[in-house]
């Protein structure tokens, strides 16, 4: 008997952990396509530049093309986090499932604390905690809340997505 639902968990995992080899979408899937394993939401996204693994994403704005899924790394402050990379080292145009929501490593800089919020860093493809930016009154880029603590540095945490978009 076959389980449908068994095949592409396996799919997505194996994506999530080697990333698409080629430029070419692979076949039976489509940009933006939201997939779930366990307590993890997921959404198939495109490099739009270099992005090391944990590093927290922000929409391509030099996309000819504009979408939430054609993503680069953050790199500042008052950036928006659409997901986090937790594939090694992705290069431009290969695919790959970002986390959107549940728990994800992302690379922090600075002090953290337990239960804070963290949002975008300063420093490219790096989170940090509160404060951060807002503009008209809105709270931008909110990532999640710390799951542990550090005390200084450039480290990879644990965070409780919030449910980017």
């Amino acid at each position: 008997m076959s389980f449908p639902g068994m095949c592409w968990l396996e799919q997505v995992t194996d994506l999530i952990n080697q990333g698409s080899t080629t430029a070419a979408l692979p076949a039976g899937y489509s940009l933006g396509m939201v997939r779930y394993e366990g307590a993890k939401r997921y959404r198939l996204a495109v490099a739009g530049g270099t992005i090391a693994q944990y590093a927290p994403v922000k929409s391509n704005s030099a996309a000819t093309t504009k979408s939430s899924s054609n993503v680069v790394p953050t790199a500042g402050v008052s950036d928006v986090t659409v997901g986090i990379c937790e594939v090694a080292n992705v290069a431009a145009g290969v695919y790959f499932w970002m986390t959107v929501d549940g728990e994800a490593t992302v690379t922090v800089t600075g002090a953290v604390t337990f239960g804070a919020e963290l949002s975008a860093s300063a420093t490219a493809g790096t989170a940090q905690q509160a404060p951060y930016t807002a503009t008209n009154g809105v709270q931008q880029g909110i990532i999640g809340s710390a799951v542990a603590s550090q005390a200084s540095g450039t480290a990879n945490l644990l965070v409780r997505l919030q449910g980017l978009t």
